[in-house]
């Protein structure tokens, strides 16, 4: 069976995480962003009271145009054979009806530059299409998706 050309282009990536009070804010960022290839003081942090009063931190960074194709070779290139045969399975699980593609990554393992798929404790990845994709059909769109996991 031969690859069909993939015509999956984002446009836009946003990476979202919290930092608890227990954890070093500083060490999670700095790591993070160098993980990524990001610069970290491009990171934004919005700091928030916690359930129990206790502070957490959201951090949020958007990556644009000229970043995004080198970011997501690397997220895609950094998951294991595993994960990313999960997210071709399970894909449908991980597109909104703007076929976004959504997926998380295990914080923990992430300081330590393991890209792991993972419901907990997670930095969240959403990939938003370029505009000129949203014209294409949901076969289409599904069939590109998974030409870009394989």
């Amino acid at each position: 069976m031969t690859k069909s050309k993939n015509i999956v282009k984002f446009r836009t990536a946003e990476i979202t995480f919290t930092i608890h009070a227990t954890e070093n804010d500083n060490l999670l960022i700095s790591t993070i962003s160098k993980n990524f290839g990001l610069p970290s003081k491009e990171f934004q942090i919005k700091d928030y009271l916690g359930h129990y009063e206790n502070q957490v931190k959201i951090v949020r960074i958007h990556i644009l145009s000229d970043k995004i194709m080198p970011f997501t070779h690397h997220l895609f290139s950094s998951l294991s054979i595993s994960d990313r045969k999960n997210l071709f399975n399970d894909l449908q699980k991980h597109l909104d009806k703007h076929y976004s593609f959504y997926l998380r990554l295990d914080k923990q393992l992430l300081i330590n530059n393991i890209f792991k798929i993972s419901l907990v404790d997670c930095v969240r990845i959403k990939l938003k299409i370029d505009f000129a994709l949203q014209k294409y059909n949901n076969i289409k769109m599904i069939d590109a998706y998974m030409n870009l996991l394989r």
